[in-house]
């Protein structure tokens, strides 16, 4: 009688198609996550936004008046909305740095990326790929007199309809 003996085993080429397939995936994967946690970060944006566009809008009713001015900025409930505060508001993530800005014609509320849970601006090349900033296409997050709107990288400002950002 004679046996038989089968060996079961894996080549070297088998072995480098599966290596080959997981990596790709894992590249669609990662670029997936990338864009989703991005995204989940701008709401984070909108919902601060939103928030203090309704603290406003209180204010404004209780006080009877139409517009937001630069001497209400310095009220204790909006000091730190000033962009010259040394305390500032960021969003509920720390991803944005919310502000007020006042003109005659209204007020503009904005979300600005930031180095993760820093104060630090995206502005110097060091800081562009760092935290939000790496977010070029909604750098600036705003709504200016009930308008939302946004503000990429290159400073290109569009409007809810056209942005991906609201």
């Amino acid at each position: 009688m004679i046996l038989h003996h089968k060996f079961w085993g894996v080549t070297l080429m088998e072995l480098l198609v599966v290596v080959a397939i997981v990596g790709i995936l894992a590249t669609l994967g990662y670029s997936s996550y990338s864009r989703l946690k991005t995204e989940s970060r701008r709401d984070d944006a909108r919902s601060a936004l939103i928030s203090t566009e309704a603290i406003v809008e209180r204010y404004l009713a209780e006080n009877n008046k139409d517009n937001l001015t630069s001497s209400d900025l310095d009220l204790t409930q909006f000091e730190n909305y000033k962009s010259s505060s040394s305390t500032p508001i960021l969003s509920d993530g720390n991803y944005y740095r919310i502000t007020i800005d006042t003109s005659s014609s209204g007020y503009t509320i904005s979300a600005t990326a930031t180095v993760d849970d820093t104060l630090t601006s995206c502005s110097s090349s060091a800081n562009a790929t760092k935290g939000q900033c790496s977010d070029t296409a909604c750098r600036v997050i705003y709504i200016e007199n009930g308008e939302h709107k946004s503000r990429n990288s290159a400073g290109t400002v569009a409007n809810a309809a056209t942005t991906t950002c609201w």
